[in-house]
């Protein structure tokens, strides 16, 4: 009976062993699954405009459209001033009866190889289904006067959500598609500010912007946050040289303290998984395979003693 617990134990920790491996892919493609299925949904029952005039007379039809630009504009006007207050971060803006689950559509951006679900207000579990929309900065519809601040996990149980948020260079692509049309913004700048640095992501007049948010370094628990902000595309392609490195833009904007590059820790992360998942497999298939071993010989050993006699 001891044998048998003591193959059990090593048997279930070559099982945890080779979870190591898997979990991060498991998520990830759990999380990749789900999107797919949101994003085939989504364009089934609102079905994005794919022209201007279509998406002008969908718009023109849709009161949750004209609450939409009316909240925006209400925010824009009161100087957004409960902004600083986390709870209203949390909040659904207006009423969104007419969509599900509080999703406003999705994000994608090629350059992270990402696309994730958008829901509105900042609570812990819709962040941790997608990327979601702040409360008191405006929706994503466009329009002069906007900046709708989008945030996401640094990575979040193995799915990877915003982790690769470094590889944005100005000048890169993020389409919002919401309820009417697709909307396209580029990268214009990126920065590194603190937890409570809110006005640095407020509403800028005379603009149609989108911001994009998540905790930084990586694994940091919230000490920082990388932004990267993004205006409206104006149908200007990016040239060959119109794109700064990463870290170029960043140490230029950063004058309070040195920049971080992430990528080592995720890297070492991955590396240590690895290496753990390794080792457990390797130490627990060793320890089986002795058992094994020791189980035969004392099988050949009783074997010799009933010849014997």
């Amino acid at each position: 009976m001891k044998r048998f617990f003591q193959t059990l134990l090593s048997l279930l920790m070559i099982l945890f062993g080779i979870s190591l491996f898997i979990y991060p892919t498991v998520a990830s493609w759990l999380i990749e699954k789900e999107t797919a299925s949101y994003v085939e949904v989504f364009n089934r029952d609102y079905m994005p405009a794919k022209t201007e005039e279509e998406s002008t007379v969908k718009k023109e039809n849709d009161p949750l459209y004209e609450k939409s630009v009316a909240y925006n504009e209400k925010i824009f006007a009161e100087g957004q001033v409960d902004f600083s207050d986390p709870w209203s971060c949390v909040q659904l803006p207006i009423d969104m009866e007419s969509l599900s689950d509080d999703r406003y559509g999705y994000v994608s951006i090629p350059s992270m190889d990402v696309e994730l679900p958008l829901y509105v207000g900042a609570s812990t579990e819709n962040m941790a289904k997608g990327a979601v929309i702040l409360g008191q900065t405006s929706l994503p519809v466009g329009g002069e006067n906007t900046n709708c601040v989008i945030a996401g996990h640094r990575g979040y149980h193995g799915a990877p959500f915003f982790r690769e948020i470094e590889k944005l260079e100005t000048g890169d692509k993020v389409f919002i598609t919401n309820p009417w049309e697709t909307l396209t913004y580029v990268v214009d700048s990126i920065d590194i500010i603190g937890p409570y640095d809110s006005h640095k992501v407020m509403i800028r007049e005379g603009h149609d912007m989108v911001t994009l948010l998540t905790c930084h370094p990586y694994r940091s628990h919230g000490k920082q946050r990388y932004v990267v902000y993004c205006v409206r595309d104006e149908g200007e392609s990016k040239s060959e040289d119109s794109g700064t490195q990463v870290s170029e833009t960043v140490v230029n904007k950063t004058t309070t303290q040195p920049f971080v590059f992430s990528e080592p820790d995720i890297q070492m992360e991955n590396k240590v998984r690895y290496a753990s998942g390794l080792a457990i497999i390797l130490m627990c298939g060793f320890t089986f395979l002795r058992k094994r071993r020791n189980c035969s010989e004392r099988a050949e050993s009783l074997a010799d003693e009933d010849v014997k006699t």
